[in-house]
């Protein structure tokens, strides 16, 4: 089962777990899962698969109440400092850790980050390529929606 934030939630996890099936889903930001970016170290980042510029590693966020053997996966994507927009609503902004910000456009590398939280017992980055895979099918139309 793979979803987006929007079933970030315990229940959904142990409910695949009890049909049979692994799990992988977006974590909501919070302050316990920024922290645990910074614990990551320099040398534990691995290439993403078919995605330039990033890269995967485990990182010690726990989510609580959910399965034993959970582990979180975070991608990192260097992100040019001109193009992220100033609007706070901006999609890109949030994925940004917000200490980045901080540093009043003095910083040379700044990443957009995404957090998923898996059973999966595979390296960071095939999980993270798993999880990906799921934009194809939110990207194929079946024939009854194509004709209207």
């Amino acid at each position: 089962m793979r979803g987006d934030a929007q079933y970030f939630d315990a229940k959904v996890a142990h409910g695949s777990l009890a049909a049979g099936a692994d799990f992988a889903i977006a974590l909501k930001r919070n302050r316990a899962v920024w922290r645990s970016v910074a614990a990551v170290s320099d040398d534990a980042w691995e290439d993403c698969f078919d995605m330039p510029g990033a890269q995967a590693a485990f990182c010690d966020y726990a989510p609580s109440r959910w399965p034993e053997g959970t582990r979180t996966v975070v991608r990192r994507v260097r992100v040019d400092p001109n193009q992220v927009r100033s609007d706070p609503r901006s999609r890109r902004r949030r994925t940004i850790h917000p200490d980045q910000f901080a540093l009043d456009g003095q910083a040379t590398d700044i990443y957009a980050y995404s957090f998923i939280a898996a059973n999966l017992d595979d390296t960071a980055e095939k999980i993270e390529y798993c999880f990906r895979e799921r934009a194809w099918i939110e990207d194929t139309t079946t024939p009854s929606s194509a004709s209207g």
